[in-house]
């Protein structure tokens, strides 16, 4: 298959009341800035036999980006970010599958590269007494890794299934940085460089596994149980804790000193349990009658860590002041889901 697509857009701020701190350029339509897009997509599968497949699909296109990330602060005024241009995405998937009537394989490996991001984040800086924007332009990230899949069955009615992701999610340039403060116009500095070539991408999981057993019983009931493992995960690094500022005071070579300011925190690995349960019952042979119930995190272990970030407000000497944030996992969690069909 093979597919094409062009597109344009044009993104603009239009300010409704006028901000006393920016009376010229808050209220009424901003600068319009207009993106041209294009991609091109294609795939192929090639049949080894009637149960063996190779897949192959690629892609590359384009994008707008978000309008948060075009406007210096599209909450009060007009100002537009230096450097904002269309994001470019390259990704390709080659897949090998397997299907016999009781088992099922899929591997897979991913490529996904993200080029000219733009980043924008607004925080409470001290020096200035006041909330500063700052900005990273020009992010490259490469999305890669493996997955498989597993799925057997057993006397028709018992299910193993297996997963298994390594991924490496990385930064992959020296993006540029700028910074503004929100209450006037004034540029704090711009085309700062941030080293983060090779840091980790954070956010998520960058290593999953899990596996989980299934019976399907002859009356229209089934039950399952699963484990999961997550491991590889990082803090989202401060890109302004990567510069060639934020080490200036320290002596060449004083790494063991200032390590902790460039180093990124990896966070510790965990597991769930979680387990499934449903019943149908077929009413006057043409109406369905479901229910399903899911119970997540069964252990009701709430020390987990998912994922976090560094602050943007940190001290240069004491770079502890103002502690990384986490997002911790909740305790037990169900959904129960009643479904009619007719």
């Amino acid at each position: 298959y093979f597919g094409l697509t062009v597109s344009n857009s044009s993104v603009w701020r239009e300010g409704h009341v006028a901000n006393g701190k920016f009376p010229t350029t808050s209220k009424g339509e901003s600068k319009k800035s207009n993106f041209l897009n294009y991609g091109v997509k294609g795939g192929a599968t090639y049949k080894i036999s009637g149960r063996h497949f190779v897949t192959a699909n690629g892609t590359y296109f384009t994008r707008t980006p978000e309008s948060n990330s075009i406007f210096v602060s599209q909450r009060v005024r007009n100002d537009l970010v230096n450097g904002v241009t269309n994001e470019e995405v390259i990704s390709a998937d080659v897949n090998y599958l397997a299907k016999f009537p009781t088992f099922k394989m899929r591997l897979t490996y991913y490529y996904t590269q993200i080029n000219n991001q733009t980043w924008v984040r607004t925080f409470w800086h001290d020096t200035y007494n006041n909330n500063v924007n700052l900005i990273m332009t020009g992010v490259n990230q490469t999305h890669q890794g493996v997955e498989l899949g597993l799925e057997k069955s057993f006397f028709t009615s018992h299910i193993i299934q297996a997963v298994f992701n390594y991924g490496q999610n990385l930064y992959t340039n020296r993006p540029k940085l700028q910074a503004w403060q929100d209450n006037n116009a004034t540029e704090i500095y711009k085309e700062r460089t941030a080293y983060l070539i090779n840091y980790r991408v954070g956010g998520s999981p960058q290593m999953v596994a899990g596996i989980g057993y299934k019976y399907n019983a002859k009356k229209y009931w089934f039950a399952g149980v699963y484990f999961n493992y997550f491991d590889e995960i990082y803090i989202e690094p401060n890109p302004d804790r990567r510069t060639a500022e934020a080490i200036d005071k320290f002596v060449e070579g004083e790494y063991d000193v200032y390590a902790p300011i460039i180093e990124q925190e990896k966070l510790p690995r965990y597991f769930t349990l979680n387990a499934n349960a449903g019943k149908s019952f077929r009413i006057q042979k043409k109406y369905f009658l479901n229910f399903n119930l899911s119970v997540n995190n069964i252990l009701n272990n709430q020390s987990n860590i998912t994922s976090g970030f560094e602050q943007l407000r940190w001290d240069y000497s004491n770079v502890s002041k103002f502690d990384n944030k986490y997002y911790y996992m909740q305790g037990v969690t169900y959904m129960f889901i009643v479904n009619f069909s007719f």
